[in-house]
């Protein structure tokens, strides 16, 4: 039985509601990797289960990592240490999450991590920067693999994405240049919470291969929605006033995902898309009805939530000396169980309001000066009022009775110690 992590939701009505705020091995379990060379598509049959009894995709808030593994040479056979990439999940709900741009003056969330280790050592760090007793730039974390050339050095700054708005011209760019650290790619180092989905899904261009479990990012889950949604909504009518002939659960259609990295857009935005395919280019048969609605792979080890012993182990051996010497770690890993709960209802804000006209609107009583609007494609705060996002360039339109909400400004900044919970 496995501890369960907070990314679960029951319905596909939650999948297709899910306010957000790739992986392919080629083997037996995953997807092949449908995205080699920047470009590529992938139909698939996406597993529905039993109509009395649907399971949708499922959302996977984690922290990506590193770790260094072990493997074997496959010329020499001897051991070689390897790095390789890892996911960390969040204890912490979604809702948290969806607060996780929110800072005060101080730079300090203003709801930080409560059940999550790692986030909270992402704060700590954070906090320590900004209270000036550690540099952004030493290096934290250091992973050594037998190559070299792999090596792998996370700074104080990196870690949650801090180098990110350093400016060519600017002295921060200067001072970063200095310490060989480039912010054009120092994004690479951030351990930030990411969303992405957890699909269970059928190859329709091989289906005799069985189901596959892709991990992808949350571009493409909201593409994955808006397609479903809209074959729903696009079914209605006074005979079938909920759509059912177009609901992905009751009658089942194969989707195409595109992938071209070109396609950049507003900070990658449109590298992902997702098309509804007609019956004709891939007809629903019975065998492939009983494997999309029959026994589900299991996706046990890619939802749960870590050992939190080991995680701490592999933490304080990766960690630099500058590091350990200002971090308290039986401070970070002090989470009993049963307090979790409650402190998240002391950190989250009481209610997440519903999406209104493709942005979302997070209330925090009972001050009406933390009302604040996070943009729908790039989840940054922006200013309530505004018909364009400044970060991404998302544009929005309103009902003239829509009500409008006016951001106060930001909360005052309040004294913090050198831990942020």
């Amino acid at each position: 039985m496995y501890q369960m992590s907070t990314n679960d939701i029951g319905t596909w009505d939650d999948f297709l509601g899910y306010d957000s705020g790739g992986l392919g091995s080629g083997g037996k379990t995953f997807l092949e990797n449908w995205k080699k060379g920047g470009k590529g598509s992938a139909d698939v049959w996406l597993y529905v289960g039993k109509v009395s009894a649907p399971v949708p995709p499922r959302p996977l808030w984690h922290h990506p990592w590193h770790k260094i593994e072990v493997r074997e040479n496959k010329e020499t056979r001897a051991p070689v240490r390897e790095l390789w990439s890892d996911r960390i999940v969040s204890a912490d709900s979604p809702e948290l999450h969806r607060t996780r741009f929110l800072f005060d003056d101080s730079g300090v969330r203003e709801f930080p991590p409560v059940a999550c280790p790692f986030g909270r050592m992402i704060e700590t760090i954070r906090g320590l920067v900004h209270r000036g007793k550690l540099d952004w730039k030493t290096p934290v974390f250091v992973f050594e693999p037998d190559d070299q050339a792999n090596r792998l050095v996370i700074h104080a700054g990196g870690i949650y994405n801090g180098f990110k708005d350093a400016k060519d011209d600017s002295a921060e760019f200067a001072e970063l240049k200095a310490a060989d650290i480039h912010p054009g790619t120092a994004w690479r180092e951030s351990a930030l919470v990411k969303l992405q989905y957890v699909f269970c899904v059928l190859d329709a261009r091989n289906p005799t291969s069985g189901l596959k479990i892709t991990i992808e990012p949350n571009q493409l889950g909201q593409k994955t929605m808006e397609v479903i949604d809209k074959s729903r909504k696009g079914a209605e009518s006074k005979s079938d006033p909920n759509g059912q002939r177009g609901y992905m659960v009751s009658n089942p259609f194969a989707i195409r995902w595109t992938f071209d990295k070109s396609r950049t857009g507003n900070y990658g935005a449109n590298m992902y898309d997702a098309i509804k395919l007609h019956s004709e280019v891939h007809p629903l048969t019975p065998a492939i009805e009983a494997m999309i609605r029959g026994p589900m792979p299991d996706i046990a080890r890619y939802v749960e939530l870590p050992d939190y012993k080991t995680l701490r182990a592999r933490l304080e051996h990766a960690a630099t000396p500058a590091l350990n010497a200002v971090i308290d770690w039986d401070v970070i890993f002090d989470v009993p169980a049963q307090k979790q709960e409650a402190r998240r209802e002391e950190r989250v804000p009481e209610k997440i309001a519903e999406p209104s006209r493709g942005r979302r609107v997070r209330k925090v009583e009972p001050e009406p000066s933390k009302d604040w609007i996070a943009c729908n494609k790039c989840d940054k705060i922006i200013d309530p009022k505004a018909a364009k996002c400044p970060h991404c360039g998302q544009e929005y339109e309103f009902d003239d009775d829509e009500p409008a909400t006016a951001a106060q400004g930001k909360p005052a900044a309040t004294p913090v110690d050198d831990c942020p919970f």
